[in-house]
């Protein structure tokens, strides 16, 4: 943690610190954004991934920020993964939306569509991009969706 005593911006607004304002460092906060949970409003029936907060510093947000490169998978089981996410998506209801998501890591346009996929059990609901973070990415999947997948 770092005092800072000079005046700065972010996103245009200005701040100037007291003695008492402590600023983390870019490390910390990426530490922060990793070892936020993968899901959010999630309960034992319907788990929501792959959404993501549009700033990894607003610590105000439940959704995490998704990291590049935290993948596990090797290339084989990245190419089985995507082959069973297709699927999953082909059986899953779908719901578009106006507009679209832009990615939070390449700010391209991903997607326009939330999918339901149930289980049997429980419904996983993830935005169309989902994939794009997973397939260009390599942001870490859902364990318990890789599961899933490996099921199928």
């Amino acid at each position: 943690m770092s005092n800072l005593d000079e005046a700065f911006s972010i996103n245009n607004l200005q701040f100037k610190p007291t003695s008492d304002v402590i600023l983390k460092t870019y490390e910390e906060i990426l530490e922060e954004i990793k070892t936020k949970p993968i899901l959010s409003k999630s309960s034992d029936k319907i788990k929501k991934i792959g959404f993501w907060s549009i700033d990894p510093f607003n610590f105000t947000s439940d959704l995490p920020f998704p990291i590049q490169n935290t993948s596990n998978l090797n290339s084989t089981q990245k190419t089985f993964i995507l082959d069973q996410f297709k699927k999953v998506e082909s059986k899953s209801k779908s719901e578009f939306y106006l507009g679209f998501s832009i990615c939070r890591i390449c700010e391209k346009p991903n997607g326009n569509i939330e999918y339901t996929y149930n289980n049997g059990t429980k419904d996983f609901i993830f935005p169309q991009g989902y994939k794009h973070y997973l397939e260009d990415h390599d942001v870490e999947i859902d364990p318990e969706f890789l599961d899933e997948l490996n099921k199928i």
